[in-house]
């Protein structure tokens, strides 16, 4: 009976290991005494090498003066329908379509699971889709195909600017609605 572990080697790591492929002894021993092991496979996989790197920013406000340059836009002269649904995202207190509690309920506008989108809310899709999500670092923009609408964006409405996070079940966009759904 033994324990069993794993151990990683790098490629340019394993001609000049005692212990793999072939192992030179039979038995390692630790400062807590003996252990017998075996090499039982010799599988390759990819391992990935991330390198982050940091930016110095003079200030919170210029960064997110920039932010709003690159990638704000505004929902101006919407009709009436698609604002509702914008005051309904923004005003407190607002709860699911379908009464079920919600974690951040107030600061957002659901639809519910078993309920087609309105024409107005598939509107301000269709806007947000045309815009640019905010990319700070390249990983974001793989993150998401370049027709899907779910993202973060920063919008200006009514005078204010809000960082606001979209998600969007795209099945459901890609079915035309039945005459009578709304």
């Amino acid at each position: 009976m033994g324990i069993g572990t794993s151990l990683s080697y790098r490629p340019e790591a394993v001609p000049d290991s005692a212990l793999v492929p072939e192992p030179e002894y039979p038995v390692i021993v630790w400062p807590d005494g003996p252990a017998r092991f075996e090499v039982d496979s010799d599988n390759t996989y990819t391992v990935y090498t991330y390198e982050l790197t940091a930016e110095r920013v003079s200030s919170a406000a210029a960064f997110g003066a920039d932010v709003r340059e690159r990638f704000g836009f505004a929902l101006d002269e919407l009709p009436a329908e698609e604002r509702e649904i914008l005051d309904t995202a923004i005003d407190s207190g607002t709860a699911e379509p379908d009464g079920g509690p919600h974690p951040r309920a107030g600061t957002d506008y659901h639809v519910a699971h078993d309920e087609e989108p309105s024409p107005a809310f598939r509107s301000l899709v269709d806007r947000f889709r045309a815009r640019d999500r905010v990319v700070v670092h390249e990983w974001q923009a793989e993150a998401y195909e370049e027709w899907e609408a779910s993202g973060e964006y920063v919008v200006a409405y009514d005078g204010t600017t809000y960082w606001t996070r979209l998600v969007v079940d795209e099945s459901v966009f890609t079915e035309t609605p039945t005459d009578g759904d709304s």
